[in-house]
């Protein structure tokens, strides 16, 4: 046989525990210019390889897969450490290889004060293949095993209790090692909880509360999403400071694997749910505190139905339904359940206790269950598990606010209104422009016949509405008298009509 015939390279490729493994392999000539690629699935036998046609040489072997990245036989990290495998024209050469076990990071994660465990830290370590890891662990320890040799950037995270690390810092990997770090999280104000069958006291995963927050100025936002663990476990924070709020639960359903029991939304309180805001349990949760919740307690759904009239007696298509005060959306629940061109709406999915109905499209004023203005008033709906009420309801007519909007140099830049009921402090309607740019004038809507407090404001600055006193001294903001179906005229300007707020007082239950 000619001195220049091939040769051949064949072998087993195993796990670090000498199972057989699939993986890719690559032959190159020690001076790098000849190399050659084959994969072991080609084989038909499990690890197994074969490389033909190897031109007589010295050779070095890598294995790889997107795991376990890059392996030099024998069990070496680099090319310049591996062996030199030596062709001979037409002989196999045998080279088996198995894989060294891969690396481990043990982090220990402290309170930055007192030194103690962070209860549930987690950890992402970015390694730039598919081994990415994102994981969480327990009483202060994260072990994150099977990582690829190589300097990964990581990041912490401290659960609901702790603040996440500030940075992001590498960890060394070396294969078949531990590797420790060390490192302390700021912690926060946090409230742990279990959602649990009201029931069976079995334990929910996939049920979220949403932390509901009304500041001074008497808006209500949304500060964050928050979902059960499948131990039922929530850790909701961690907030900088003191923190106060109300929870909303709400079971969160996956269209491709629907859960095997249903249960309603929720205001959560001590003793299990309600419909109605008020009775919600307000959290209040000193700075750098962590304060344990009695269970929420869920239960099966049911729902509302009924039909919207206008004061003629005719039924009115796309009014919109809510069982909460907020404008559509802020809760990442469905914008409204609107009714159809028979004037009917349903509202699926809600406990079973005593809700209020709000009902809001344009053309109509803000109608609350039982054809009142506001929240408070409204007449509550009981709703039963697997059954629906009904609720029918008849809308006013819109009324309106206009007039002209004036920042502190005349100008009506950037204006915006947000309309607060008088009696709840739930926002009625915003806008964020003029309602005509030429002459700077603004238009609130969906008003029924209530007082509004206003706020408003043009070229960055904003204001509460109150009555101009001599030369633009403040005074206690100013009830706003409106009327269905009619309009109400009023002149905003930043410069004479800035009040103090009126909800600093005002009770929030």
């Amino acid at each position: 046989m000619a001195a220049a015939d091939p040769g051949v390279i064949k072998g087993q490729i195993t796990d670090d525990k000498g199972a057989p493994i699939d993986a890719t392999i690559t032959v190159t000539k020690v001076d790098r210019s000849w190399s050659t690629t084959a994969y072991t699935w080609d084989s038909g036998t499990l690890g197994a390889y074969r490389v033909e046609n190897v031109p007589p040489g010295d050779y070095k072997v890598s294995i790889s897969d997107n795991t376990r990245g890059y392996q030099w036989v024998h069990q070496q990290e680099t090319f310049d450490a591996g062996n030199v495998v030596t062709v001979v024209a037409g002989v196999e050469v045998v080279v088996d290889e198995q894989w060294l076990p891969l690396g481990t990071v043990e982090f220990t994660v402290l309170d930055d004060e007192t030194g103690a465990p962070v209860p549930k830290p987690c950890v992402y370590i970015d390694v730039p293949t598919n081994a990415s890891v994102n994981i969480c662990g327990a009483n202060g320890k994260v072990v994150v095993p099977d990582l690829i040799p190589g300097d990964w950037k990581y990041h912490l995270d401290g659960g609901g209790t702790h603040f996440a690390q500030e940075g992001e810092p590498y960890v060394h990997v070396d294969r078949g090692r531990t590797t420790k770090v060390t490192a302390a999280l700021r912690r926060g104000a946090a409230v742990l909880v279990k959602v649990v069958d009201r029931a069976t006291n079995t334990p929910l995963s996939s049920i979220c509360l949403y932390t509901i927050t009304v500041v001074t100025d008497g808006v209500q936002s949304r500060v964050g999403t928050y979902c059960s663990n499948p131990d039922g476990s929530i850790q909701i924070g961690p907030f900088d400071g003191s923190a106060k709020f109300q929870l909303y639960a709400w079971q969160s359903r996956n269209p491709y694997n629907p859960p095997v029991k249903l249960y309603g939304d929720q205001w959560v309180t001590p003793t299990g749910g309600t419909g109605d805001q008020r009775l919600a349990t307000m959290v209040t949760i000193p700075a750098k505190t962590i304060v344990s919740l009695p269970n929420v307690l869920m239960d099966p759904p049911g729902s509302i139905t009924g039909v919207v009239k206008n004061a003629a007696g005719s039924p009115v298509a796309g009014v919109c339904s809510y069982p909460w005060s907020f404008f559509a959306g802020i809760l990442g629940l469905p914008a409204g359940r609107c009714t159809n061109g028979q004037g009917q709406y349903t509202i699926n999915d809600l406990g079973p206790y005593k809700w209020p109905v709000k009902f809001s499209a344009y053309g109509s004023g803000t109608t609350w269950s039982g054809n009142v203005a506001n929240r408070y008033a409204a007449t509550l709906v009981q709703v039963s598990a697997n059954g629906t009420a009904t609720m029918n309801a008849t809308i006013a007519d819109e009324g309106k606010l206009t007039g002209t909007l004036r920042g502190p140099t005349g100008s009506w830049s950037g204006a915006w209104v947000f309309a607060y009921d008088a009696a709840t402090g739930d926002v009625v309607y915003s806008v964020q422009a003029p309602d005509n740019y030429e002459t700077g004038t603004y238009l609130v809507r969906l008003l029924n016949t209530q007082k509004v407090y206003l706020y408003f404001g043009a070229e960055g600055k904003g204001c509460w509405y109150g009555p101009a006193v001599g030369a633009g001294r403040k005074v206690t903001a100013a009830a706003v008298a409106v009327t269905a179906g009619a309009v109400t005229t009023l002149n905003l300007d930043t410069r004479v009509n800035c009040a103090a707020s009126p909800f600093v007082q005002m009770p929030r239950r």
